[in-house]
């Protein structure tokens, strides 16, 4: 017999995996508040696994509410201070409230922990794009893909970049391989969905870079489909 989340819950108890599960489908429906406050408990209850830390975190920023992940990562700042992957999250909360040179500062910590860590090089290379100083974010995003060859979000950042600066038919190629390194990393529809979105809205920006943006509301309406 299939049991429905509600059921779950009932049978299992209100566990941290529950709670998550349950949260994240509240999200998905539109019922941020109730969703929010099912990752909070799944992390309160969770003895400090850092799966519930970081799922509410994120939750937290998908859903704009960057103050909130700055918040509750400092409460946790102790003994996480010594992993490059919390500066990385506490750089990107950063990032995304425009405090661009503390978001900087959190990427410096996370390479001084950990030297070439790939999502810390692809950060700064984010600051620096953010402060539209394209030759050292290109620095910073071929290190990023040095340290780590198959990394689909540098090509996200790379593509979108160029469409700023009007290289469309560039973008599109390194947007092209982006959607080709989530499939074959069997990425869910979760992360291909902020993918597409991200990159329609990068080509909606004007009217030269329509077809493009046409182009893959196709690709998106054929992922949906399961034709892709």
């Amino acid at each position: 017999r299939r049991y429905d989340l509600r059921e779950a819950v009932e049978l299992l108890g209100e566990t941290p995996r529950t709670l998550s599960a349950r949260g994240h489908a509240l999200l998905e429906a539109g019922k941020i508040k109730a969703g929010l406050k099912d990752l909070e408990t799944a992390r309160a209850n969770s003895k400090g696994a850092l799966r519930y830390l970081y799922e509410l975190v994120d939750a937290y920023m998908e859903h704009g509410k960057p103050e909130q992940a700055i918040k509750t990562l400092k409460v946790e700042a102790g003994l996480l201070s010594q992993l490059p992957s919390y500066h990385v999250t506490l750089g990107d909360a950063y990032r995304m409230q425009k405090k661009l040179d503390k978001a900087d500062a959190e990427y410096e910590k996370a390479l001084k922990l950990y030297e070439d860590y790939p999502e810390a090089l692809l950060g700064r290379g984010l600051v620096a794009y953010e402060k539209k100083d394209y030759d050292k974010a290109t620095e910073w995003f071929e290190k990023a893909v040095g340290a780590r060859s198959k990394f689909p979000e540098v090509y996200v950042a790379v593509g979108t970049m160029w469409i700023d600066q009007g290289y469309t038919d560039q973008a599109h190629t390194q947007l092209d391989h982006a959607e080709k390194l989530y499939f074959a990393q069997g990425a869910d529809r979760r992360t291909m969905e902020k993918f597409y979105d991200k990159v329609i809205k990068a080509f909606s920006k004007s009217r030269r870079t329509a077809s493009f943006a046409k182009q893959w509301i196709e690709r998106r309406d054929k992922y949906r489909k399961g034709e892709l």
